[in-house]
């Protein structure tokens, strides 16, 4: 669930270069983002950065290159990791009567807890494969392959 006015960039906005080599030293780098993670008003995901399932990156937090567990919460400048274990729900509580918030104070399932049930896939190891593909076939076929994994816990990460 992403808010509004959020950020994503996998690079820098400049090119920066040491001076003594002449080499790049600001590479492009992906953002990976698993199932059930929500991201707060005006956040800014980072290059580098990787959310796995389950996760909340608070609003007008910045995320620069990080790794976020699988039920964790993360925010502030720059953020860092708030809670773990938790999750969250999509029901929106604007509205809500004291009897619906009664009914919601013990949730129902487990639905949006992530674990380690051992089919978890590296999802940083997967967009290295996608990256180095030599064709778009190639490319289509691993994302083919990804869509067709439904496992719950296919983005899990410790």
């Amino acid at each position: 669930m992403f808010s509004f006015d959020i950020w994503i960039r996998n690079s820098d906005a400049h090119l920066i270069y040491d001076a003594t080599n002449m080499q790049r030293i600001n590479p492009s780098k992906s953002i990976v983002i698993g199932d059930h993670v929500w991201i707060g008003q005006h956040a800014m995901i980072l290059k580098g950065s990787v959310i796995h399932s389950g996760s909340i990156v608070g609003a007008m937090s910045v995320l620069a290159g990080k790794t976020v567990k699988s039920n964790c919460s993360w925010a502030g400048n720059p953020a860092k990791r708030i809670q773990e274990n938790i999750f969250w729900s999509g029901e929106s509580v604007h509205s809500w009567t004291e009897p619906m918030t009664q009914h919601y104070s013990i949730f129902p399932h487990q639905n949006f807890v992530f674990e380690n049930d051992g089919q978890a896939m590296d999802m940083v190891a997967f967009d290295r494969k996608l990256l180095q593909a030599a064709s778009v076939q190639d490319k289509a076929r691993l994302l083919l392959t990804l869509a067709a994994n439904k496992n719950k816990n296919r983005f899990y990460g410790a």
